[in-house]
């Protein structure tokens, strides 16, 4: 009786830590600078040179209608008033290029940086999936 015991809390103690372990380890959004490449869903996203990952001023932006459309959210762009809104069932966000003011489901987060456009493409500051989406993003050098 004792042993089955101390058999069933060992098994319940693995299994605790075990899934913490893993789910420490596992980001939503995984970045890795060296490579210039973005992990979701355990699959590499493809992308253009146009949507390359860039570092200014400290600061590492990604591509936004890559990674959206990976999570399969609707991205609309208006350029005449250069935002950008998007729609997944009730969840929605909207962001203005030049301004770090970013919109969730109606409540607005003001963060450091605001998202920019680099050859007609939008990048936003990493603390956008984090802070906003409240996504974990992983960014490392690595080269993998």
């Amino acid at each position: 009786m004792k042993k089955s015991v101390i058999v069933v809390v060992c098994l319940l103690l693995v299994g605790i830590f075990g899934w913490s372990i893993a789910k420490a380890n596992s980001a939503d959004i995984k970045v890795h600078l060296g490579a210039g490449t973005i992990v979701m869903d355990q699959q590499e996203l493809v992308l253009t040179p146009d949507e390359a990952i860039m570092v200014q001023e400290d600061t590492v932006y990604l591509p936004l209608r890559p990674l959206m459309e990976k999570m399969d959210y609707q991205v609309f762009w208006d350029a005449g008033m250069q935002n950008v809104s998007m729609e997944k069932g009730d969840q929605t966000y909207f962001m203005t290029i030049g301004s770090n003011q970013y919109v969730s489901n109606g409540q607005t987060i003001t963060l450091d940086n605001a998202p920019i456009l680099v050859n007609g493409k939008t990048m936003v500051p990493v603390t956008f999936f984090t802070n906003v989406m409240n996504k974990t993003v992983e960014v490392s050098n690595s080269h993998v």
